[in-house]
């Protein structure tokens, strides 16, 4: 289970997992059951070029993969100034 946000110019991931297994022996002489859980969260800085609004993920084969897009640079135009 996991869990992407946006804030503040922060990228937020969390997620947590839960596992349980069981176990029986011949003639059913012994039991085993076990349980793991763990939670994790990380935090990244955005740069101020990144396009929050456009930011994708993908989950593939146990890899998530988070894609951030630039914004596009601003246009800087020539401008004329007259002379006195």
């Amino acid at each position: 289970d996991v869990k992407i946000e946006v804030k503040d110019g922060m990228l937020r991931l969390s997620g947590q997992r839960e596992e349980a297994s069981e176990e029986k022996g011949e003639n059913e002489q012994w039991f085993v059951r076990e349980r793991t859980s763990g939670k994790f969260t990380r935090a990244l800085r955005l740069p101020e070029t990144a396009n929050q609004e456009d930011i994708k993920a993908k989950f593939t084969d146990g890899v998530l993969e988070v894609t951030v897009p630039k914004l596009p640079p601003p246009e800087h135009q020539a401008r004329q100034i007259n002379i006195e």
